[in-house]
């Protein structure tokens, strides 16, 4: 998905407040971190809004992500001292260990294979200092069962437009999306089809996961704010210490 469309993919979200969200991870660091947070990275970083967001609050921050095409968006923004990184955070090799991780819209969600959760979290605590936070976030069951299953999405726009069709399946807990895209170029529209998938954990799961690969759940919240989840709540986040 995110090959085809990097140069746009911002214009697709433009409900999420990644200041707002910055401030949010400022407020759980300091609220559970042991230690005062200098060093972050951001896994599933995209086009490097929130890593940016986040240096300019004073971390020293890196940022990685898989597609090459949404790092050369976030290259080309203004990001002094952020280091970027194209690696599948599946198969984490960084140059060192840091204070905290930080994971923001549902990038967990994204490894729809069996096992890849476990390698994902086994890696990562290799590049967190003992004691250090790992907070992400998750799309809920409930979201993938009561907002995306068998729903169509739409936006029109004169130089952007998409279609958006989501199929759920209950058993492999995969939603595959659907999706087409109109971009203008020039006299034209250039037409991109892509498809992209994410699978529903459930908190039991996950929990038990990142206590098998060595950390602890401190606490779960309902979206950007400190409430705990309820049955309806769509976004989850995760806050979680690394042992040892």
């Amino acid at each position: 998905m995110y090959k085809e469309t990097a140069e746009f993919y911002d214009r697709l979200t433009p409900d999420v407040d990644y200041d707002m969200y910055a401030e949010y991870f400022t407020k759980i660091f300091e609220k559970y971190a042991k230690n005062k947070t200098h060093s972050v990275v951001d896994l599933g970083c995209g086009t490097g809004i929130l890593t940016v967001a986040m240096a300019e609050k004073g971390y020293d921050m890196t940022g990685v992500d898989g597609s090459a095409e949404m790092l050369s968006v976030a290259y080309g923004n203004k990001s002094p001292g952020v280091l970027w990184i194209n690696q599948d955070f599946v198969n984490l090799d960084l140059f060192g260990t840091y204070d905290a991780a930080v994971s923001l819209l549902d990038c967990i969600n994204h490894l729809i294979e069996n096992g890849q959760v476990e390698q994902y979290f086994k890696r990562l605590r290799y590049f967190i200092e003992p004691g250090g936070l790992f907070v992400f976030d998750i799309n809920s069951e409930y979201k993938f069962e009561n907002t995306y299953k068998g729903n169509t999405f739409y936006s029109v726009e004169d130089d952007l437009s998409y279609i958006w069709q989501n199929e759920y399946d209950e058993k492999s807990k995969i939603c595959t999306m659907d999706m087409t895209f109109f971009h203008k170029e020039g006299d034209g529209y250039r037409r991109v089809d892509t498809v992209n998938k994410e699978r529903a954990y459930s908190i039991e799961y996950l929990s038990e996961q990142l206590e098998k690969c060595g950390f602890t759940v401190e606490a779960l919240y309902d979206d950007s704010s400190f409430n705990e989840p309820s049955s309806q709540s769509e976004r989850i986040f995760f806050v979680c210490r690394r042992n040892g």
